[in-house]
């Protein structure tokens, strides 16, 4: 038996393969619905490799069993899922299960990408910077390339949105800036040179193009934002005031005119159609009513009631 345990020390060292106890998983779920990172931290202190099972048979004592055979496995990508969906973003939590080896899968239905994927959208800027210091640099590069495209649609559905005068998720923007100066400066300095044919540069490819397509959207949304400006300043001029005055009055006569109109056919059919007399007459109402508050504006405007002017 001495021997035994001699042979097993000098091949494989003092290697403890117990892994987490189930009080210890359900202390890390708690930490995560809590967003406690030291105690996730503290759990995992001194567990080596907490969520990797080996392969039974000699030899193969280092190597990983699939995920669908491994309790292990199963309970960090469980542990890694539902930290990435807590908003907002458990970021040190998720680095520190990361650094423990938690993982999605094994094949190839899950890469670095993934995690990748899920951090910028989960808004995780910490995940981002780790990710960059441990994955393959062609993951980061598809990654950042995906994450640029990704960008410029929320950009531009940012702007849109704010053209448009509805409320929009200002913190949602500014928390995407970390992750877009991490991913940016990786690729601009694994390429400074834009025309060699590689996947960093083709990540700065998608950069150049997403960057155009935010300043066009910018532009877009400047010049829109000026002519409303524009129209706006009009609007409150003595000059827009009596133009909006000379339009209610176009209306009004409108309105009037389809009432006239109403009348001469009940004369001859003996009826009239009420709905429209209805919603002439509820026209003809408001629109008085938006002609005094104009007038009122203009008086204040200019001082004094201007009866020099006279719509056309």
């Amino acid at each position: 038996m001495r021997y035994r345990s001699l042979f097993f020390v000098l091949f494989f060292g003092n290697v403890a393969w117990a892994g987490l106890t189930a009080d210890q998983v359900k202390k890390i779920r708690m930490s995560i619905d809590s967003n406690d990172s030291k105690s996730v931290t503290d759990t995992l202190a001194g567990i080596e490799d907490p969520f990797r099972c080996p392969k039974k048979g000699l030899g193969k004592i280092f190597d990983n069993t699939p995920s669908h055979y491994c309790k292990a496995d199963s309970e960090g990508q469980e542990l890694l899922k539902s930290a990435f969906k807590a908003r907002p973003c458990l970021d040190e939590i998720i680095v520190e299960l990361l650094k423990s080896g938690a993982r999605y899968d094994f094949g190839g239905r899950y890469s670095n990408e993934t995690i990748l994927k899920d951090a910028y959208e989960a808004v995780c800027p910490k995940v981002i910077d780790h990710m960059i210091t441990v994955a393959s640099e062609d993951e980061v590069a598809s990654a950042a390339s995906k994450f640029f495209v990704y960008a410029a649609r929320k950009a531009s559905l940012y702007i849109e949105t704010l053209k448009d005068g509805y409320e929009v998720d200002t913190e949602g923007i500014e928390a995407l800036k970390p992750i877009s100066k991490s991913l940016r400066e990786f690729v601009m300095d694994k390429c400074p040179d834009i025309s060699k044919a590689t996947p960093v540069c083709s990540a700065r490819e998608s950069l150049e193009a997403a960057k155009a397509k935010t300043d066009g959207s910018i532009k877009d949304a400047e010049k829109y934002a000026q002519e409303e400006q524009a129209r706006e300043d009009f609007a409150n001029s003595p000059e827009g005031m009596k133009a909006a005055i000379c339009e209610i009055d176009r209306q009004i006569a409108e309105a009037q005119a389809e009432i006239d109109r109403q009348k001469k056919i009940g004369k001859v059919s003996g009826t009239v159609n009420m709905l429209v007399l209805n919603q002439a007459g509820t026209k003809i109402v408001d629109l008085r009513e938006a002609r005094k508050l104009t007038e009122k504006n203009l008086k204040l405007k200019i001082g004094k009631d201007d009866v020099s002017w006279r719509c056309k």
